[in-house]
């Protein structure tokens, strides 16, 4: 069946077992893929991601099946992703299709599909398969997204601001959510922000926010030092943030885990997810996560004064 994504995300039909993503360009479908996910995610935190390549369709397609129909003891079946289908896969997927029993709902992905491709086809004729074709949003709908962001944080964007902040992501929209939501979170009360708000945070306080994020993540040592200016709240919803994403490309059982090309990641928070997976577990992720609520409520209160003490609190948890 032929859909759209926003259509996807409102009102699903009920026969759809699963859905092909198509799109010239990766970032485009990286973007949607992300959007796809936290969608999946709101309705459950604890379901995990296997990332499986099309080739499996042909050469192991037990595996895959076994991932749809083996659900785990405790939590969610996990959500699996097949990924760069090709003309080629047609018969392979006919064949899995054939012998998949009611499953869970997963995700494939291709590259650009034309109108005339017999696997795109094969998709838009299909009772319970969907087929998306995906584009590059218009500077318009860039916009929107950039605007319903800071809105959704409270906070009222003035014209320059939005024009500036459209430019700086025409080519680069799948990383409008990670690197805005801190830029939003910094202003804690709902604010009518300027050009010159988002020039400061990026020059001042950014770099001061990223060097403790790294240093909590890598759990290193030198957390504590020099940082008199940092703003609680906004660094422990930052770190919110960020022990979530951990949390969601959390390795599983199937020796998966989405790292290398997790949608709206940039190059270098891949990095550094990857070095921060090594060195937690998932029990002690959960365990941050609470603390991060004990820590925000104290902070509204009063109780933390100072953000060094905060930060002590903070190193407890691996020291």
């Amino acid at each position: 069946m032929k859909l759209y994504l926003n259509a996807l995300y409102k009102d699903p039909p009920p026969s759809l077992k699963a859905v092909l993503l198509s799109s010239f360009e990766e970032e485009v479908l990286d973007a949607s893929l992300s959007t796809l996910l936290e969608s999946v995610y709101n309705k459950n935190q604890d379901r995990s991601i296997s990332r499986l390549p099309a080739t499996l369709l042909k050469t192991d397609p037990n595996r895959l099946l076994e991932i749809l129909s083996s659900p785990p003891l405790f939590g969610p079946p996990p959500l699996l992703i097949i990924e760069k289908l090709t003309e080629a896969s047609l018969n392979s997927l006919e064949t899995f299709l054939e012998h998949l029993p009611n499953c869970p709902f997963f995700i494939m992905t291709a590259g650009y599909l034309k109108a005339t491709s017999s696997l795109r086809k094969f998709c838009e004729t299909s009772k319970d398969i969907g087929f998306i074709a995906l584009y590059a949003p218009t500077t318009s709908q860039i916009e929107a997204d950039i605007k319903a962001l800071l809105i959704r944080y409270g906070h009222t964007p003035e014209p320059a601001l939005l024009r500036h902040l459209v430019h700086h992501y025409q080519e680069k929209t799948h990383l409008i959510k990670s690197e805005l939501v801190p830029f939003c979170l910094y202003f804690e009360k709902p604010t009518s922000l300027k050009l010159s708000d988002h020039l400061t945070f990026m020059n001042k306080t950014l770099s001061t926010e990223a060097h403790c994020l790294e240093s909590f993540l890598l759990k290193r040592k030198d957390l504590i030092e020099g940082m008199p200016q940092l703003s609680i709240i906004s660094f422990l919803r930052l770190l919110n943030f960020h022990i979530l994403r951990l949390l969601e490309i959390r390795p599983n059982f199937s020796g998966t885990s989405g790292i290398l090309k997790f949608p709206h990641l940039a190059l270098k928070d891949k990095a550094l997810y990857e070095e921060a997976l090594r060195k937690w577990t998932t029990k002690e992720l959960f365990h941050v996560l609470n603390l991060l609520k004990t820590l925000e409520i104290e902070a509204k209160r009063g109780s933390l004064q100072e953000s060094d003490m905060m930060l002590r609190r903070l190193i407890q948890v691996y020291a």
